[in-house]
């Protein structure tokens, strides 16, 4: 179906539309008329975490492992309930402070420390480039799909003819909605609205792709389930996981929603009132159930169409495809590509400003060669966001060929986890020190490298294999995946592992290193 230049045509026009709603956004704004600063534009915006892993990835995770799709969805679910108290806090800590990331809440409650804000950055930088890595994967293998030109465009080689472009294009529309001017509150009224349409356009499509599956190509949803039932590839819908692992994916994806850079940017960042808070705590969870209404019947359906679960990451675009539907099917792959770019365009703008305030600005300051770099800080972020997306991409090269989607996104769920201690217990216990917060962040991230990044390293060829087989030296105590001989699936065991890490350490480091009177005073109790 199609091609690569009507599908090119396809996207660049829908950008277009959204740089055209965007502008008018900030007209209205610079007119005092705003459209961003709208309970419902702030509610739709949040939905930037339903990203392709949502729109593809779900599906795919629904076909392997059941219903345990769900709990990347719960588990913020859960968490809204508790905004009230946590992102109505954050909020006012930014109203008062002008915080425009969460390495600057850290740094402003430990001793407005340099050091807590540079390691938090670079956590978060290093721990989201497999999350743009999978956007990447996803809009690449999408692009493939519907351009239709046979083995050219097939995953994996087909990123050496997409990559660049794809990556040019995404750093483009990143400059223009989050980073082309420098604002002291950072907010960007037409990067929310153009968000809110995105959230809309991904939804419809989405479940327009949902109905035609289970009413198109079936009698139903009973028809579906039936359908699957006779099928040796329909996965079991509760897994064969024990209850650890349901605890581990719910307990992270409920600090993800607040702590992924795109997540604290629109909900605290770029909020406009604290009452619109209590909007998103209905409205957000409501967004996420609507979107997931139809991921088990597009999987089950699609197994049941002699499909395989090694390519359910691809059902939602590929049975319309091959049922020969353009309109549903153009509609579909331009609803997945919204939720790839939207949230690239906030990570990597999120992560660029983080990069130009914590790192290349302190080393301005502290370096006087590099002084002349505070006069061009818009030209820093846009050289730190090509270099994020640049990352990002030799990650998908490395790795995207080995790993699901799901799998890519659980790793840097695991990697942002690391600042919830600093981040709560900063916000909620006095005693929590500068010292604590550095031990515990550096431990849970070298360790969430070693139960993690070091076993992907090992598959893909990078490191030895008899890392993971074996243990370092030949210590099988010490393998990445089983650590002192506890075994149960990799995500489940990196949470428990960085989480004691973590907790350990910032637990003892604020008692042996207590905070001082100012640090205190900061908390916010």
């Amino acid at each position: 179906m199609g091609d690569l230049l009507v599908a090119a045509a396809v996207v660049t026009t829908y950008a277009g539309l959204l740089v055209a709603a965007a502008e008018w956004a900030e007209r209205r704004e610079a007119r005092r008329r705003p459209v961003a600063a709208n309970r419902f534009v702030y509610s739709l915006a949040l939905g930037v975490y339903a990203t392709t892993w949502t729109f593809y990835g779900s599906v795919g995770f629904a076909a392997r492992h059941g219903l345990l799709f769900l709990t990347v969805y719960l588990g913020p679910t859960l968490c809204a309930a508790a905004w009230w108290w946590l992102v109505r806090k954050l909020v006012r800590l930014k109203n008062s402070h002008r915080v425009t990331s969460l390495p600057d809440v850290l740094a402003l409650r430990y001793e407005k420390s340099q050091a807590v804000a540079l390691l938090a950055t670079g956590v978060l930088v290093i721990g989201l480039i497999p999350y743009i890595a999978l956007q990447l994967k996803t809009m690449i293998v999408t692009l493939g799909l519907v351009a239709g030109a046979g083995a050219r465009f097939t995953y994996p080689d087909s990123g050496r003819q997409l990559g660049i472009p794809l990556l040019a294009f995404l750093l483009l529309f990143t400059i223009a909605f989050g980073l082309r001017r420098v604002r002291p509150a950072e907010r960007h009224p037409g990067m929310m609205v153009a968000l809110a349409v995105e959230s809309v356009v991904k939804l419809v499509a989405f479940l327009a792709a949902g109905a035609f599956v289970v009413w198109g190509l079936f009698d139903g949803p009973a028809d579906v389930f039936r359908s699957a039932a006779l099928t040796q590839a329909a996965p079991r819908l509760l897994g064969e996981y024990h209850v650890t692992t349901w605890l581990a994916h719910l307990f992270l994806s409920a600090f993800a929603v607040v702590l992924l850079p795109r997540q604290f940017h629109v909900a605290v960042v770029e909020n406009a009132s604290e009452d619109h808070v209590r909007t998103a705590m209905w409205l957000f969870p409501a967004y996420l159930l609507l979107i997931n209404v139809f991921v088990l019947p597009v999987a089950l359906g699609g197994l049941a169409l002699n499909g395989s679960p090694d390519t359910a990451d691809t059902f939602v675009l590929s049975l319309p495809l091959k049922a020969g539907i353009p309109a549903l099917s153009w509609l579909v792959f331009l609803g997945g590509f919204s939720a790839g770019t939207g949230m690239v365009i906030v990570e990597t703008t999120a992560l660029a400003t983080m990069l130009s305030n914590h790192a290349v600005l302190p080393a301005a300051d502290a370096f006087q060669p590099l002084g002349w770099l505070r006069r061009h800080v818009r030209a820093t972020r846009w050289v730190a966001a090509a270099a994020v997306l640049l990352a990002a991409f030799a990650y998908e090269r490395a790795v995207g060929a080995a790993y699901d989607l799901a799998a890519i996104g659980l790793v840097s769920f695991a990697a942002v986890l690391q600042l919830a201690p600093a981040l709560l217990g900063g916000l909620f216990w006095a005693g929590a020190s500068r010292t604590g917060a550095l031990a515990g962040m550096g431990a849970g991230f070298a360790t969430w490298v070693y139960t993690l990044v070091v076993p992907v390293l090992a598959r893909t060829g990078w490191l030895p294999a008899s890392l993971v087989t074996e243990g370092p030296f030949g210590v099988e105590s010490l393998v990445p995946e089983g650590l002192f001989d506890v075994h149960t699936d990799s995500i489940t065991h990196a949470v428990l592992w960085t989480t004691i890490a973590n907790v350990g350490a910032f637990v003892a480091g604020s008692l042996l290193f207590p905070a001082r009177r100012d640090e205190e005073s900061r908390s916010e109790r």
